[in-house]
């Protein structure tokens, strides 16, 4: 018998279908500033790979915020995943964003 999982919304249409393999959240970086650099290793089992996303938890009074995705490269390697400040001039100002990364 198949398994997995599937979400759908009031309407009924699907909205998710993870049918080979389920996500686990590894870690959570927070930004509140901009920084250089950084790195987190994650353990990874046989076939699997890490995922991220970020996401803003500015609140609606939060001004002059610097946004995380353009100032960084990303990189993903084997079981790191690290970044890396595009514009040096940048470090220390204000950004409010979740590095959210894990295995699937």
């Amino acid at each position: 018998m198949p398994a997995g999982l599937q979400v759908f919304n009031k309407k009924g249409v699907q909205i998710v279908s993870l049918t080979d393999r389920l996500t686990k959240v590894s870690g959570v970086k927070r930004f509140d500033v901009i920084e250089e650099s950084g790195s987190a290793t994650v353990e990874l089992s046989k076939d699997q790979h890490i995922w991220y996303y970020l996401n803003s938890y500015a609140g609606d009074n939060d001004d002059h915020l610097y946004e995380f995705g353009p100032n960084y490269n990303i990189v993903v390697e084997g079981g790191k995943i690290s970044w890396n400040l595009k514009a040096p001039n940048n470090v220390n100002k204000p950004c409010k964003v979740a590095l959210i990364y894990g295995v699937m």
